[in-house]
């Protein structure tokens, strides 16, 4: 018995601290920083600047981050096509949110976990998630299906106790990807991470896959429906809101199997524990 998971991203949440990664909850849906960075908000916006603002700027005397402020006030107006570039700088004026959610979902619908990105969504944080989830290597799933799995799958190769965690899941990316996203000559990809290269994920005589490996993907199309109402919520509200609306989410998904007889069922411990066929 093989057993299958799917992670992936979606684009929902709210306002986060304007210094990147950073956890903190702001005091209140309007500020710009958390407690402990208040003290940015009279700092130049431009990237790894560590100046003080002009009055009534948001960059310091820096022509380059001036340029930066006023393309980015410009782009505001219709007509715009002076501006100028400044080429390797990047600046945030606007209030910064979360990157997004990552969620790991079985094949049949049931969200598994969810996470939430504030940088971005990484490699590294990626497989922390992951190993966050599966714990250890026995309660790791035979396959991984992710978008990305060829850039994690080269991430994860000399990382020590952290590769051997995914050593015995088969990281494939998904049907959809493979086939439109990424490229034949990626020797890589083709060798490691295409799903035809394990014929247990194929029926050859039906010419159907085992798994369907978008349940992520059409589950975040149903929680990006949410994101009108998240998106001003403080992290706590927002938290059990999302807790709550995928437990709903799980309930349905269960009877609507258990309705077609497709025999949903909570996997015994032990084997997760003693440890599952792999096919890697």
């Amino acid at each position: 018995m093989l057993s299958c998971a799917v992670t992936d991203g979606v684009l929902i949440g709210h306002p986060c601290c304007g210094v990147h990664n950073c956890a903190i909850p702001l005091s209140s849906n309007h500020a710009w920083y958390c407690p402990l960075h208040t003290g940015r908000e009279a700092s130049c916006a431009a990237e790894g600047c560590n100046n003080g603002a002009e009055p009534g700027r948001k960059t310091c005397s820096n022509p380059e981050h001036h340029l930066l402020e006023e393309n980015y006030y410009a782009a505001g107006h219709s007509h715009h096509g002076g501006r100028k570039k400044a080429p390797g700088l990047k600046a945030h004026f606007g209030r910064r949110r979360m990157h997004n959610e990552q969620l790991i979902v079985h094949p049949c619908g049931v969200i598994v976990a969810r996470g939430t990105f504030y940088g971005a969504e990484s490699l590294s944080s990626v497989a922390e998630f992951i190993h966050g989830v599966f714990p250890t290597p026995q309660a790791m799933p035979d396959v991984m299906f992710y978008d990305n799995n060829c850039c994690l799958h080269q991430y994860l190769s000399g990382q020590g106790p952290i590769q051997e965690h995914f050593s015995k899941t088969a990281l494939v990316v998904d049907v959809f990807h493979f086939k439109n996203h990424h490229s034949t000559a990626d020797q890589y990809c083709s060798t490691h991470c295409n799903p035809m290269a394990f014929p247990q994920l194929y029926n050859q005589q039906s010419g159907q896959w085992t798994f369907n490996s978008s349940a992520c993907e059409q589950t975040n199309a149903w929680l990006r429906n949410f994101d009108g109402i998240v998106q001003e919520m403080l992290p706590v509200r927002y938290e059990f809101f999302l807790d709550e609306v995928i437990r709903a989410h799980n309930h349905f998904c269960v009877d609507e199997l258990q309705h077609n007889n497709a025999l949903p069922y909570l996997m015994d411990r032990s084997l997760l524990l003693n440890g599952l066929n792999s096919i890697a």
